[in-house]
């Protein structure tokens, strides 16, 4: 689960569309800048810079607010790909601290989250308690030992 979340994150784009916007933004800056220098080298009236600088202006402004919005949904990425690397280590080390735990303590913790435990010849389901929609029923795990 935590993996297919760390794929949808990934693949999300928010970071590889940065770098083009970016890039597009370098650009329009270029643009701007050969358009005042030739203004400057009065190759251009003051009319005609005007005119030819309204529009890369009008695309800078454009482009600055996409890269606000797109540097908020990467940090917002990043954050979360934090959070997934937290859970993932704290499910590594609940996964070990079970492993270590004997018979007696494994039965204390499968009672702190099971409702209900179901015992047929072939299988066992485990209810466990409610977890707000995410699992509701781990079911018919094979027994070990059932006859084929």
């Amino acid at each position: 689960m935590l993996a297919s979340r760390r794929t949808e994150i990934e693949s999300g784009g928010a970071v590889s569309e940065l770098d083009r916007v970016q890039s597009v933004l370098d650009s329009i800056k270029r643009k701007e800048q050969r358009i005042v220098t030739a203004f400057v080298n009065e190759y251009v009236d003051e009319e005609g810079m005007a005119t030819q600088i309204s529009f890369p202006r009008e695309r800078k402004e454009h482009f600055l607010e996409e890269i606000t919005r797109l540097e908020a949904e990467a940090s917002d990425a990043v954050s979360e790909l934090d959070l997934l690397d937290s859970f993932q280590e704290a499910a590594d080390s609940i996964r070990k601290s079970l492993g270590d735990l004997d018979g007696a303590d494994r039965g204390e913790v499968i009672r702190l989250f099971a409702s209900r435990i179901e015992v047929f010849a072939d299988s066992i389901n485990v209810v466990v308690l409610p977890s707000r929609g995410v699992i509701d029923k781990v079911t018919a795990r094979p027994r070990l030992w059932a006859q084929p």
